[in-house]
């Protein structure tokens, strides 16, 4: 028989008996709560506590077994447990049966005890599953926030096996991607070999959204920077939601030949999948690897970083070069340097939202300024302007852009006809109805933040009449540093 067990110590189990004498009940009665079947006048069975007591109406929780005396009282005893609902083994009684129900009943306890321990640990386990949950959610929307997802091959077009090339005389280069731009973190091209010794360049890769103009991020690498496999450019999305596919550009700018030939891919059962070598359809797409992040967040993980997580990778050396369109939001202002005409209430610079333009009027040969605050962010090293004078009636104008405001105020004491303007290095005569550039390249990046000078005026002999210059498109090229990241 076990020994009792200190740590067994608890309520006594019960022990309903039937038929037994009063002599038998007492090796009962000791060891557990200990309650009688009898028969009332009916002959029913009823349970009460012994030795005397009420008759209950329910049976107790704890009881482990029904003690019969011999085997006349088994099927009235089973038929009463079962009307009572009562799933208790029924023994019958011996000497040593007290002892073997004892253990049993410890053996019960010990159980029930353990159980209750499990059940507690268990609640706490949920608790630390429920807090390690939450940590995991909060880290992953702390992943999507900051962008701190490493990237991973989201769309591809492997090199095919016939070591197909880009022809050896190329200039540009169109390839459409199909996954959503949001997603996008970067892509990867497949160089065969090494850049020949003799070829000097820069290879310009640009990705853009073919339905939001404003969606582009533009890298610029030299061909000596370019190494055999698969090079890669990745950049800062921005987590706008533009489900759009991607369309990637290359730019051969050649100095001295050949150019770097990239592979191309297996052949493609649609035409259109298939890249557009300068204007012409091929057969096969250019072989590419799109890096896709986490949806909608942005990736604060630069070129210089990738060889750390992917030793096997091999990244553009160049910076990535990134794109920003002044014209594609409204969140900037354009103001008249001069306000020669405010008493006339008439306004030669006006911003037009809708059409996303600015227009400049020009005053004969005096120039008319408009002047955006603090345009070009630090990092800028190009300028582009796209100008157009929008009226077949209006004369020839020239148009200018420069980050100098020297000498844009007209010098005290002097009349605006007798101020003369240097303006930028090289004007620009664009023909009405005739779309025009206008490019300044700069030495060293901004090291601070610019305003940016937009300036107009008429050649000699030529008039202002229905002359409005019209910027529609104004872009800024640069090594533009990344967004602060939002403070929690």
């Amino acid at each position: 028989m076990d020994e009792a067990d200190p740590d067994d110590a608890g309520p006594l189990a019960a022990v309903i008996a039937c038929g037994l004498q009063p002599d038998q009940l007492g090796a009962y009665a000791s060891a557990f709560d200990l309650y009688v079947l009898a028969g009332d006048a009916s002959g029913q069975l009823r349970l009460q506590p012994a030795p005397a007591g009420p008759v209950m109406e329910y049976p107790p929780q704890n009881v482990i077994a029904i003690v019969i005396a011999g085997p006349a009282h088994l099927a009235p005893a089973q038929a009463w447990a079962k009307s009572a609902g009562l799933d208790s083994a029924t023994v019958t009684h011996g000497p040593n049966m007290p002892r073997l129900l004892a253990a049993m009943a410890r053996r019960v306890t010990r159980s029930a005890r353990l159980a209750a321990e499990l059940s507690l640990r268990l609640a706490t386990l949920r608790g630390v599953h429920e807090n390690l949950q939450n940590a995991y959610d909060g880290l992953r929307a702390f992943v999507q926030q900051r962008g701190l997802a490493l990237p991973a091959v989201g769309f591809l077009a492997l090199p095919d096996p016939d070591d197909a090339q880009l022809p050896a005389q190329v200039g540009t280069v169109e390839q459409y991607i199909p996954c959503d731009f949001r997603s996008l973190c970067g892509i990867g091209l497949h160089l065969p070999a090494a850049v020949a010794r003799g070829a000097e360049g820069t290879l310009e890769v640009e990705l853009s959204s073919p339905e939001d103009p404003a969606r582009r991020v533009l890298w610029q690498v030299g061909y000596r920077d370019l190494q055999p496999g698969w090079v890669n450019f990745v950049f800062e999305g921005d987590g706008a939601a533009v489900r759009s596919g991607v369309l990637l550009k290359l730019q051969f700018r050649t100095l001295a030949a050949p150019p770097p030939r990239f592979s191309l891919a297996r052949p493609h059962v649609r035409p259109d999948r298939a890249a557009l070598v300068d204007g012409a359809r091929q057969q096969r797409p250019l072989a590419f690897r799109a890096w896709t992040n986490v949806p909608g967040a942005p990736l604060t993980l630069t070129a210089q970083l990738w060889p750390a997580f992917y030793p096997g990778v091999t990244a553009a050396r160049a910076s990535p070069t990134a794109r920003i369109e002044i014209l594609a939001t409204d969140d900037f202002e354009v103001e008249d340097v001069r306000r020669l005409y405010e008493e006339f209430d008439f306004q030669p610079v006006k911003k037009i939202p809708r059409q996303r333009r600015i227009l400049v009027h020009p005053l004969g040969r005096l120039p008319t300024v408009g002047r955006i605050p603090l345009a070009c962010p630090a990092g800028t090293r190009e300028i582009r302007a796209e100008v157009e004078t929008d009226n077949a009636k209006a004369a020839d104008l020239e148009y200018g852009i420069t980050l100098s405001a020297e000498a844009l105020p007209v010098p005290e004491g002097k009349r605006p006809g007798e101020f003369v303007f240097s303006g930028p290095a090289d004007w620009v005569v664009v023909p009405p109805k005739t779309p025009g550039v206008l490019v300044i390249e700069l030495d060293e990046p901004l090291a601070e933040p610019s305003d940016l000078f937009l300036i107009a005026r008429c050649p000699p002999g030529s008039t202002s009449d229905l002359g409005w210059a019209h910027f529609t498109r104004l872009t800024l090229i640069g090594d533009f540093a990344p967004k602060p990241l939002p403070v929690s």
